[in-house]
């Protein structure tokens, strides 16, 4: 097994004993790094500039997706079959 393969099971290991509600060797920590725009800029701005289509955000204005969460992905056809 390789150097890289073995690191990854073993982070995987401690991510999954986590889970499990099990005692890991350490605690992992997961960074979920799209919410640093949420938490400190906002993100309605920064979505409205960028013209995303593909996804909606609280605070948008016609959005369905409710102020305690980030973002809601709309599933739509982008590509015809022709």
């Amino acid at each position: 097994m390789t150097d890289n393969k073995a690191k990854y099971e073993e982070r995987m290991n401690r991510i999954n004993t986590a889970i499990a509600l099990k005692e890991p060797d350490r605690v992992p920590i997961i960074p979920f790094a799209q919410c640093y725009p949420v938490l400190h800029v906002g993100q309605g701005p920064i979505m409205d500039k960028m013209g995303l289509k593909f996804i909606q955000w609280a605070g948008q204005k016609g959005s369905i997706v409710p102020d305690n969460c980030i973002h809601q992905f709309v599933e739509k056809e982008e590509l015809s079959q022709q």
